[in-house]
């Protein structure tokens, strides 16, 4: 995961690959922007994004969905889609300095889990806004 963030912008990008068993490496692109209060909202390719309300408990990020939207002309419009493609929810557990584990999943509430993820993640290099 690469992260880039800019001193003059509230929002931040990452710049992920995905390696799957089988399967080519898989580049996932969004941008974090602040909503109001602890609601993301995490704006994919085409404008689509997904809101969520973030919280800390049981020693976890927490990311709770709370609907779709689209970012157009700098602000998000919600969307209501979630009949189309479930509800997701998110969470990442530090293990230490230098990893956490994170789990993601897309259900629906007709057909089930469309889609998800878990792993455990390594920061191979950090960088420090302090020189």
């Amino acid at each position: 995961v690469h992260y880039r963030a800019r001193p003059d912008s509230d929002a931040f990008e990452l710049d992920r690959i995905f390696h799957f068993p089988g399967r080519a490496p898989y580049r996932y692109r969004s941008t974090m922007y602040p909503v109001e209060g602890r609601q993301v909202a995490e704006v994919m390719r085409f404008g689509l994004c997904w809101r969520t309300l973030f919280s800390w408990r049981d020693g976890k990020v927490r990311m709770a969905h709370r609907g779709y939207g689209f970012r157009i002309f700098g602000r998000i419009i919600p969307f209501p889609i979630d009949f189309l493609f479930g509800w997701a929810y998110a969470e990442e557990t530090p293990i230490n300095d230098h990893e956490f584990s994170m789990m993601m999943e897309i259900i629906h509430p007709w057909t089930g889990k469309q889609y998800g993820y878990s792993g455990r993640f390594k920061i191979i290099q950090r960088r420090d806004s302090k020189k």
